[in-house]
């Protein structure tokens, strides 16, 4: 009897934030697909009332939005998977850090990182990278075109890590600080050296928390506006920079709604088939 009155007042509390998700997230979704089923006009803003349509989501059919919906998952699987490559060792750092006055400033700079404002981390990294920036002279060393294809993805990357790695190193470091480091010791104490007592068992069961924190860092990517759309130059572009253009630039709401709507559903698929895949993995 206990239990059920826990789990009622449990429900009771859990309602207004669901209410609230509802009414700021589920709603303005569901008006985006029904915009996204309307017949747009050209010189009129959004659809025509009464009217449906699915060719707002065969148009996603063309060759030029595959491309750049490939451009989106792709430079975000390897934003993510570098963020990884970088996050692990700053939140093992500032979990197991000897040096307290180190781990301060590493947390300081990761804080500061977050709290300061998206276009002023952007326009930092398009300057340092830029004609008067100091990469800009090393390019030119080794023969690379600041306006080369690859050096303008190699800036794309770096702007979204800045968004990626403060997020997921955080998120990283609350699983590492409740594994027991008396286990990497047993391990040591056993025989084993040193990096095969760390993968054998830190690693090993921060697995979970680092694919988690991946697609974390992957939906970041997937998500971001003006990273793309200063640092690709209007060579790579996101879907997002499409949404955009859709929306505000022609006043095409069917077709800016479809594309949305065709993001949401491909992410919540990859994401949601690899949390099974992580579950299945876990289970065997």
């Amino acid at each position: 009897m206990m239990k059920i009155r826990k789990s009622n007042a449990a429900a009771w509390l859990v309602l207004p934030a669901l209410l609230v998700l509802a009414f700021l997230y589920v709603l303005p979704l569901f008006f985006t697909l029904r915009e996204s089923l309307k017949i747009h006009e050209s010189g009129r803003v959004g659809g025509l009332p009464g009217t449906f349509t699915l060719q707002n989501y065969l148009d996603f059919l063309d060759p030029a939005y595959r491309t750049v919906l490939l451009d989106t998952f792709l430079f975000s699987f390897i934003a993510a998977v570098i963020g990884i490559l970088l996050s692990y060792p700053l939140s093992y750092y500032l979990s197991r850090g000897t040096s307290r006055l180190g781990r301060k400033l590493v947390l300081a700079v990761l804080v500061a990182m977050l709290f300061s404002g998206a276009i002023v981390r952007v326009y930092s990294i398009s300057l340092t990278f830029g004609p008067v920036g100091i990469f800009a002279p090393m390019a030119r060393f080794f023969d690379i075109s600041p306006n080369s294809i690859g050096y303008i993805e190699a800036t794309l990357i770096v702007g979204l890590l800045n968004f990626v790695v403060p997020i997921t190193t955080l998120t990283l470091l609350a699983t590492i600080n409740n594994i027991d480091p008396r286990l990497e010791e047993a391990a040591q104490s056993l025989g084993a050296p040193r990096w095969l007592a760390f993968c054998d068992t830190t690693l090993r069961l921060s697995m979970p928390a680092v694919i988690s924190a991946g697609l974390l860092g992957f939906s970041v990517s997937v998500s971001a506006f003006i990273v793309p759309l200063i640092l690709g130059r209007g060579i790579i572009v996101f879907t997002t920079s499409l949404i955009y253009a859709r929306f505000a630039e022609i006043a095409d709401h069917p077709s800016g709604g479809a594309i949305a709507i065709i993001l949401l559903v491909i992410s919540l698929a990859i994401v949601t088939s690899a949390q099974l895949s992580l579950r299945k993995l876990s289970a065997a």
